[in-house]
C-alpha cells in the first residue's frame, strides 16, 4: 500500500514576510474587498481545485499562483516548497476558501464597481494575502491544541478524531458530481418509494418540480458550469447569467426559474444565514462554522443576474440527498419515517451493487451472495444475521449497512468525548444518560458473530459449517467515516463488543472456532468503485490484502 502524499499549506509570512499575521490584520485585508465579486472568486477557484476529472494538483496550484502573486512572491513560494521534503505545497485549498467566504460575508459590502475590482493587481494581491491568512484561521479552528501526546498515542488519536474528520471534509474533492447525481436519482426515484410511497408526490407539492426536472436542471448546471480546468477558463469562466440561461432554454424556462428560486440565495441571504443576523463585527476567530446555509442553497446569485455554484462538494451532496432534506425541512413528525425509508433504500441500493458484482448463477449452482441474511435463534424465532453475506465456503464477508448522518456541531466540540460518544450512538454500542442501551452497526456484527460462534443462531440459507474466517464490514453512506483514524476507533469498538477469546499479533481475533478480522469500514463510494473492478480481483482478495497491509485500520480501505 503506497503512503498518501502529505500536503502542507504555505504560511502567509513565508510569502509576505513583512505582513503581520493576526486577526485584526486579516480583517483589514478582507473588508476592503467587494463582497459579491470576492465570493464569486472563491467559488470559481474552488471549481478548479475540486474538479474530480482533473487530478493534476500541481498544475491547478501553478495556474492559480500565477494569477495572484508577483514574481518575487512566487520565488518565495517555490523556496518554501523546496524546503518541505516528502510533501506537496498547497497555496489554495477548499477549507481556506470556505473560511474566507464566511468572513467576506460578514465584513464586506459590494463596491460600486463590483464585478471588475479584481482587474486591479493590488486587489488580487490583497485577496491572496487574505487567503493565506485564512489558512491559519482554518488550521486553528480545526486542530486547536489537540496535537499533544498527553496520555499516550491511543488517547491522542481519539482526541484528534473530530479534527481528522473536519480536515478531510474541508480538503477532499468529494465524489464526482455526476456520479453523486446518478446515485441520488437511483436511490430517490427507484428505491425510497418502496418504503415511503408519498415521496415523489410530496416533493412535487413542495417544490413545484418533479424529481426528474430537479435532477435534469442539476445535471445541466454540472456539465456546463463545473469541471473547470486551467485550459478551459475562457470557455467556462464558472459564472452564468440567470436570464441568459433561461433564454437559451425557452422550453424549459419555467423549470429552470423554479429550480434557481429553490436552490439559490443572495449575498445578503447568505450573510444572514451564516451569521444569524449578527451585527457583531469582530467575533471570536474560532467561532463554530455551520455549513448548512451553503448546503441548503448551493447557488449564489447577484442582483444583476450573475450566478455561480458556490462549492462543487456541497453541490454534489445536494445531488445525492438534496430532495430528501427538502422534504425533511417540512416533515415534522414524519421525519423519523423518512429517515427510516432512506436507510432501507440505501440497503436496497447497496445490495443491488453487490448483486451486480456477484449475480445469481442460476439453478444448481452456488449463489455466493445472500442479502438480508436470516436465521433462527434457539427459540426458533426468526432473526437477522446480516444485511448481506458473501460466502466463499471458508471465508465469509458479513455486511452491516448504515445510512446515518453525524451532527456537524459535535465534530469539533470542546469536549472531544462528545464526538466519540456520538459515533458510538450512530454506529456502535451506546448507553444513554437514562441507561438505555442501543446496539447498532459495529455492535450488530459483533453480536451476530458471537451468536454464530456459540451456535445460538442458525442461518436459514447459508452453510457456515466450514467457515474459518469472517471479514466484518460496516458499509456506510457517510463517505467521511473513512477519515484518518476512524477505522482504528471503530475497529477497537468492534473488538470490545466481540469480546474475543484470543487476539493475535496480526490483529486478527478468535471467537470460538472462527478467526475474525478487525472491522473494515467501507463507504458507498468504495463499493461503487469496486463494482467496476471485480473482474480483475475478488472482494475477498481486496479485504485480505487490506487486512494484511493495515491491520490497525489507521488507513482507510479507499487509500
Amino acid at each position: 500500500m503506497e503512503p498518501n502524499p502529505i500536503g502542507i499549506y504555505v504560511p502567509c509570512y513565508e510569502v509576505f514576510p513583512n505582513t503581520s499575521v493576526n486577526f485584526s490584520n486579516f480583517k483589514l485585508h478582507v473588508d476592503q474587498l467587494s463582497r459579491t465579486e470576492s465570493l464569486f472568486l472563491c467559488a470559481r477557484i474552488n471549481s478548479i481545485l475540486l474538479n474530480s476529472a482533473n487530478n493534476n494538483e500541481h498544475l491547478k496550484q501553478e495556474y492559480l499562483v500565477h494569477q495572484f502573486f508577483t514574481t518575487d512572491e512566487i520565488i518565495r513560494i517555490n523556496e518554501f516548497s523546496q524546503s518541505q521534503r516528502n510533501t506537496y505545497t498547497i497555496v489554495f485549498f477548499r477549507g481556506q476558501l470556505l473560511e474566507l467566504m464566511r468572513w467576506i460575508c460578514l465584513w464586506c459590502e459590494d463596491h460600486a464597481d463590483d464585478g471588475i475590482t479584481f482587474e486591479e493587481p493590488e486587489t488580487r494581491r490583497r485577496f491572496a494575502k487574505a487567503a493565506l491568512m485564512a489558512s491559519d484561521l482554518w488550521g486553528h479552528r480545526i486542530y486547536r491544541e489537540r496535537f499533544a501526546l498527553d496520555g499516550g498515542i491511543d488517547l491522542a488519536r481519539r482526541r484528534l478524531l473530530g479534527s481528522f474528520r473536519a480536515a478531510a471534509a474541508d480538503t477532499a474533492s468529494g465524489i464526482d458530481p455526476l456520479l453523486a447525481l446518478g446515485r441520488g436519482y437511483a436511490m430517490l426515484s427507484n428505491y425510497i418509494s418502496s418504503f415511503y410511497s408519498d415521496f415523489l408526490v410530496e416533493f412535487h407539492s413542495l417544490t413545484h418540480l418533479s424529481l426528474e426536472a430537479f435532477y435534469a436542471c442539476m445535471g445541466a448546471f454540472m456539465t456546463t458550469f463545473l469541471y473547470r480546468t486551467p485550459e478551459n477558463m475562457h470557455e467556462n469562466p464558472g459564472l452564468f447569467h440567470v436570464e441568459t440561461v433561461c433564454e437559451s432554454n425557452l422550453n424549459a424556462q419555467p423549470l429552470i426559474e423554479s429550480y434557481i428560486a429553490l436552490e439559490s440565495q443572495t449575498a445578503d441571504e447568505l450573510r444572514n444565514a451564516l451569521w444569524d443576523r449578527q451585527d457583531e463585527t469582530v467575533p471570536d476567530e474560532s467561532v463554530r462554522y455551520d455549513y448548512k446555509p451553503l448546503r441548503r442553497r448551493p447557488i449564489l446569485r447577484a442582483s444583476d443576474g450573475r450566478a455561480v455554484i458556490l462549492d462543487p462538494v456541497f453541490y454534489a451532496e445536494r445531488a445525492s440527498v438534496g430532495p430528501l432534506f427538502l422534504l425533511l425541512e417540512h416533515a415534522g413528525v414524519r421525519s423519523n419515517r423518512i429517515f427510516s425509508a432512506f436507510g432501507y433504500a440505501f440497503e436496497k441500493y447497496a445490495s443491488s451493487l453487490l448483486r451486480n458484482m456477484y449475480p445469481d448463477p442460476g439453478p444448481g449452482l452456488v449463489n455466493r451472495l445472500s442479502c438480508n441474511v436470516l436465521g433462527w435463534d434457539r427459540n426458533r424465532d426468526e432473526i437477522e444475521i446480516a444485511d448481506a453475506c458473501l460466502n466463499n465456503a471458508v471465508e465469509v464477508i458479513l455486511f452491516e449497512m448504515k445510512a446515518v448522518w453525524v451532527r456537524d456541531d459535535l465534530i469539533l466540540d470542546d469536549n472531544d468525548d462528545q464526538y466519540l460518544e456520538h459515533l458510538r450512538n450512530r454506529y456502535g454500542v451506546y448507553t444513554s444518560g437514562e441507561g438505555n442501551r442501543s446496539v447498532k452497526g459495529v455492535g450488530q456484527i459483533a453480536r451476530s458473530i458471537t451468536k454464530l460462534a456459540n451456535r445460538e443462531w442458525t442461518p436459514l440459507t447459508q452453510d457456515f459449517d466450514h467457515v474459518e474466517r469472517f471479514y466484518p464490514v460496516l458499509l456506510v453512506y457517510d463517505s467521511l467515516l473513512d477519515a484518518h483514524a476512524h477505522g482504528y476507533f471503530l475497529a477497537a469498538e468492534f473488538e470490545a463488543a466481540l469480546v474475543p477469546d484470543e487476539v493475535f499479533r496480526t490483529g486478527e481475533m478468535r471467537k470460538g472456532r472462527f478467526r475474525v478480522a478487525p472491522l473494515i469500514i467501507m463507504t458507498i463510494n468504495d463499493l461503487e468503485n469496486i463494482e467496476t473492478s471485480v473482474e480483475h480481483f475478488s472482494l475477498q482478495d481486496l479485504l485480505r490484502d487490506y487486512s494484511s497491509d493495515c491491520n490497525d485500520r489507521m488507513v482507510s480501505l479507499h487509500n
